[in-house]
């Protein structure tokens, strides 16, 4: 989903909505169900979303980013059971989670850390 222009706006609009589609269903269930399952949902469902094209969204433009980030947050509100005039960054933390513009070398450290935990 690359358009001419090659500035990742199609492709970002489409992921954004699969992730909109996510935070409305963690909206209905987060009165349902613990807040470590709607953090499993998030981790399963939304973080690869996030994290897979985060190398080549570099190219893309801060807007469109944006876009993704406030999605983020989004979805770590509802979690956490906040409004939106609360800052996400204790959310983030609470989660464990990396913002989305911290791009791929917090992403990539991210990713060593929990490897070392692993094994």
């Amino acid at each position: 989903m690359i358009d001419s222009n090659l500035d990742w706006k199609h492709h970002i609009d489409h992921i954004g909505l699969k992730i909109s589609k996510i935070i409305g269903l963690i909206a209905k269930l987060r009165h349902l169900v613990p807040i470590q399952t709607l953090l499993l949902i998030y981790n399963s469902l939304i973080h690869p979303y996030l994290s897979y094209g985060i190398v080549v969204w570099g190219q893309a433009s801060k807007t469109q980013l944006l876009k993704l980030l406030k999605l983020q947050k989004r979805a770590l509100r509802f979690i956490d059971f906040k409004t939106k005039t609360e800052r996400a960054i204790s959310l983030l933390n609470k989660a464990n989670v990396l913002p989305i513009d911290s791009g791929a070398p917090a992403l990539a450290r991210q990713r060593s850390t929990i490897a070392k935990q692993i094994w």
